[in-house]
């Protein structure tokens, strides 16, 4: 058994290094191709993987909106088939996630006839346009899928064919993360972290005014890790001066994965809109208020430490109210098992002939 695993953002890249690097400590040879959607180069260095073997296309023209994304995709799909075509000794196709890489992957997989492995299947919103294409690209992968490891019994049960309840993936790169940084980060005084980036709320006006209303009441030193997408919006909407008029809000650069990792885990209260971030807070005991009007992590909503807002400014006050209460509060069982998946997927697929 031989599978390639082909991975395009950087996202994608850090749930799924612990899978790559369970392979080679069994000395369990893949192929790592990377379709060029972002450069991986400083990741790979720090979580030591194999090298890619074949870089698809890099980011030619790619932007990171929908349309830039999708005109990319369209460009790679063909290079990418002839890759899986070049490599006969390929069983299985291993993809992650939702984006346009996710997408092609598989399409190629299942034109050079290839068997899908999909880790992170299962995953649902239950509205097609939240996320946009996102939803709909989970469903088209895990359709084509023969294989959907899942990160939850609920994602899981939604699912025909092979599923199997395997964990985060995301919970082993996190505490890995946290073992390897070096680096020390530390406030006095308790505070809370925030990123803002997806498409549905950063093109919208009146969802970014909902938003800074919200932050409005939060009483502690917010960091607020801000993307340049995030802050063209603002600015197109006149309301990035709004944004720094806010004295709670102190507005920083993204970091690196690793560092951003110890960043979180020392916050009292974490504002997202994005999916990993609340699966990392769960895993943390840090509560989390989502900032979005749907989520296909709902097993997280079980938790009293999650609440998803629908950008409601009354439902977003009760939450922050709630936890502000020492952290020692919140300690609670994890939905995802508390790492070990990739060794799970890893013990499925070596047994596979």
């Amino acid at each position: 058994m031989k599978p390639a695993i082909i991975i395009g953002t950087k996202a994608e890249y850090i749930k799924m290094f612990p899978v790559m690097l369970e392979f080679q400590k069994r000395k369990i040879n893949y192929l790592f191709v990377a379709t060029g959607q972002h450069v991986l180069t400083d990741l790979i260095q720090k979580f030591g993987t194999n090298k890619p073997d074949i870089i698809v296309n890099p980011q030619d023209g790619f932007k990171g909106d929908t349309g830039g994304a999708l005109s990319w995709g369209f460009k790679t799909f063909p290079k990418l088939v002839k890759v899986l075509q070049k490599h006969n000794e390929i069983d299985y196709v291993i993809v992650h996630g939702d984006t346009i890489s996710t997408l092609i992957g598989c399409c190629a997989g299942r034109l050079t006839g290839k068997q899908i492995c999909h880790v992170e299947a299962g995953l649902r919103s239950g509205n097609l346009k939240e996320p946009l294409p996102e939803e709909i690209i989970r469903r088209i992968v895990d359709f084509f899928s023969y294989i959907k490891f899942t990160p939850s019994d609920k994602s899981a049960k939604r699912l025909n064919g092979i599923s199997i309840n395997v964990g985060n993936t995301s919970v082993d790169s996190l505490h890995t993360a946290l073992e390897y940084c070096k680096s020390s980060f530390s406030i006095d005084k308790p505070y809370a972290v925030c990123t803002i980036h997806r498409h549905e709320n950063i093109k919208s006006k009146e969802r970014m005014e909902k938003i800074l209303n919200i932050l409005s009441y939060v009483q502690i030193e917010t960091l607020f890790f801000i993307h340049d997408n995030t802050v063209k919006k603002l600015k197109d909407f006149g309301l990035y001066n709004k944004l720094k008029e806010n004295n709670n809000i102190k507005l920083m650069r993204p970091i690196p994965y690793l560092e951003f990792s110890k960043v979180l885990h020392g916050s009292h209260i974490i504002f997202t809109d994005g999916g990993g971030m609340s699966e990392e807070a769960a895993e943390l005991n840090i509560p989390c208020i989502i900032l979005r009007y749907e989520t296909e992590r709902e097993e997280l909503l079980d938790r009293w430490d999650q609440t998803l807002t629908k950008l409601d400014i009354e439902v977003s006050k009760r939450a922050i109210m709630k936890y502000s209460l020492p952290r020692k509060q919140y300690i609670l069982p994890n939905v995802y098992n508390s790492g070990g998946a990739s060794v799970k997927i890893v013990d499925f697929l070596s047994k596979l002939k």
